[in-house]
């Protein structure tokens, strides 16, 4: 708060007013304009008019954005890149705020030698996806990375959830937010290229070290390199490595190096790094209660966080389509395009279909996830669909030729693909995510 105030006295010399404090204080808490308008009797209209013409067009010129590039969606996030910046601080000397430098770690010799160029930083992102200003909100979740890396210093978390949920998107911002705490980040998306021993031999050839690799030992060198600098090293589409027409998270035979991997770094050595798994289905090493390890599986987002840059008067009805495709960003904004193109933006219209309509866009996506289910979860699904209600697990058994330890697998295989829902009441009851649901009724398993 010192921090946008101070920006804000040094555009125009005038203190802040209460509403343009309360404003600022309810927007870095995720608030909406209707929220603080009701909380402190003003006009929505009004608070909407502060915030644009007073707050985001001072910040933006202040933190030498475009204009309207700054806004109520990106709002906390921008500023706590800001915050983060050191660029910007060497610009704005005269503004006294201070953020809180890394404390040298008193456990270790100091070494009387500097650094050489071949030990500076090196941060590879040509494979991470472009920052999204119009960032939803996902403020907690954010503080949840941040707390298990940079402070408990976790050398492994899983981000996991349905596609489109938001996996890679809330990563990117947190390594965007952070990137100078570590010597060394590397982005790799397992989609584009998943052979281990390359990405290693790739990764040494790009930084300066003093290592000699040859192909026996990569992975040990590797490990020494994570011991040696604070690396962050992330892998998406972590589900690339698993076989298909398998339960989840089974490894292809060809990536179970990836796996002793995995368990090297959070079991067997103590180093200062940590990876960053992103997968639509979990596997063994993202969710042991061993205390060195974290799974942050990501569900819908807020509501009104959708609609921050939607503009639209009938927000009620919007609302109603954030529920009816599950609170996922991806099948919402899918959904508002089909709505623009062919109801002329009348989401009333729409509405009045009574039926969930699955796109294009969304039947290619859940198309890929067919093709990893295993028999088994197929058999479930179908059954599923056939008893048209929640059911238990014994209705399942009473409706299926499966016995009863591979009915538990299948159930517990699709919990872990994102695609079941679970019912707790005097028994837990099983369904399907309604748009799974749909798509399965239109197109078969």
């Amino acid at each position: 708060m010192r921090f946008i105030e101070d920006l804000l006295i040094e555009e125009d010399g005038q203190s802040l007013s209460d509403i343009q404090r309360h404003i600022i204080e309810e927007l870095l808490n995720g608030k909406t304009y209707k929220e603080i308008a009701d909380s402190y009797g003003y006009d929505e209209k009004h608070i909407g008019d502060v915030s644009r013409n007073k707050i985001f067009k001072v910040l933006s010129k202040q933190l030498g954005l475009e204009e309207k590039e700054l806004n109520k969606s990106n709002f906390r996030w921008t500023i706590e890149k800001a915050v983060n910046s050191q660029l910007f601080f060497t610009l704005h000397k005269n503004i006294n705020y201070c953020v809180k430098s890394p404390q040298p770690d008193t456990t270790k010799p100091i070494e009387n030698k500097e650094k050489s160029p071949s030990e500076t930083s090196y941060h590879d992102l040509s494979l991470a996806p472009k920052i999204n200003r119009n960032f939803c909100d996902r403020i907690s979740e954010l503080e949840i990375l941040t707390q298990r890396i940079l402070i408990e210093k976790r050398p492994l978390i899983s981000v996991s959830g349905l596609s489109g949920i938001g996996k890679t998107t809330l990563v990117r911002h947190f390594v965007e937010l952070n990137l100078e705490k570590f010597e060394v980040i590397i982005w790799q998306n397992l989609k584009i290229f998943n052979c281990l021993d390359t990405i290693i031999t790739d990764i040494f050839t790009k930084i300066n070290t003093d290592f000699i690799l040859n192909d026996h030992d990569k992975l040990t060198l590797f490990l020494k390199l994570l011991q040696r600098k604070k690396c962050l090293i992330i892998f998406d589409n972590v589900q690339e490595l698993f076989s298909e027409g398998e339960l989840a998270g089974q490894y292809q035979t060809k990536h179970k190096k990836y796996q002793e991997f995995f368990s090297i770094i959070t079991n067997e050595i103590e180093h200062q790094s940590s990876l960053i798994l992103i997968s639509q289905e979990r596997c063994s090493e993202m969710y042991y209660s061993d205390e060195k390890l974290d799974l942050l599986e990501l569900q819908g987002l807020n509501n009104r966080a959708i609609l921050n840059n939607l503009g639209s008067e009938d927000e009620e009805s919007w609302l109603k389509v954030v529920q009816l495709y599950e609170r996922n960003l991806f099948y919402f904004k899918d959904i508002a395009v089909l709505i623009q193109d062919v109801y002329h933006g009348c989401v009333g219209e729409f509405l009045q279909e009574e039926n969930i309509v699955i796109t294009a866009k969304i039947k290619e996506s859940l198309t890929t996830i067919i093709k990893r289910l295993s028999p088994i979860e197929k058999q479930i699904i179908q059954s599923l669909i056939n008893l048209k209600k929640d059911c238990s697990r014994n209705e399942l058994k009473l409706s299926l030729d499966l016995s009863a330890d591979d009915l538990i697998k299948g159930l517990q295989s699709l919990q872990k693909r994102y695609l079941l829902t679970k019912i707790e009441e005097s028994e837990i009851l099983f369904n399907l995510s309604p748009v799974f649901k749909k798509y399965i009724k239109d197109t078969g398993i």
